[in-house]
C-alpha cells in the first residue's frame, strides 16, 4: 500500500520568484502555486508546485517538468507521473525516484475553494502541466 502525504491547505497562493543559479549565473523564472496550511506547529504543511519559465525568441513558455516541494525541503525535481484534480483536493502520484526523495508514494491535498478560486486553480495547473500529459481535471 502506497504512503501518501496528505494535508488540508487553507489557502493557495500563485507567484512568479527569480531566483539566482549559480551554474547558470543568471536569474532563473519559476511560476510557483503553493498549498498552504494555517497550522500552529513549527512546520508548516504545504505543497509547492514549480516550473522554469522562459521568454525568449519562441516567446513566453515553460520548460522542463514541474518539481514538487513537501515541508522541511523534501522535494523532486522532476518524476510526478499524475496528477488529478478534484473539486476539493488534488492527488499526485510520483515515480519511485521522486518518491524516495519526498519519502511518500503519493500527494493528496484537500481544500474548500470557491467556484471562482477553484476555476482559477484549475487554469493555473493546467498551464503549469501544459504539454507534460500528467494532469487531468476531473469534473
Amino acid at each position: 500500500m502506497p504512503s501518501t502525504y496528505s494535508f488540508f491547505a487553507h489557502f493557495v497562493e500563485y507567484d512568479v520568484v527569480d531566483p539566482w543559479d549559480r551554474e547558470r549565473e543568471t536569474h532563473v523564472t519559476y511560476v510557483v502555486v503553493e498549498f498552504r496550511n494555517d497550522g500552529d506547529g513549527d512546520v508548516l504543511p504545504l505543497l509547492v508546485l514549480s516550473r522554469e519559465s522562459v521568454d525568449d525568441e519562441l516567446g513566453v513558455r515553460f520548460v522542463g517538468p514541474v518539481s514538487v516541494a513537501v515541508e522541511n525541503g523534501y522535494g523532486s525535481d522532476d518524476g510526478i507521473t499524475a496528477t488529478i484534480l478534484h473539486r476539493s483536493s488534488l492527488h499526485l502520484t510520483l515515480s519511485e525516484a521522486a518518491a524516495e526523495r519526498i519519502e511518500d508514494d503519493e500527494i493528496r491535498v484537500e481544500f474548500e475553494l470557491d467556484a471562482n478560486e477553484f476555476d482559477k486553480l484549475r487554469r493555473e495547473l493546467a498551464e503549469l502541466f501544459e504539454g507534460l500529459g500528467v494532469f487531468t481535471a476531473a469534473e
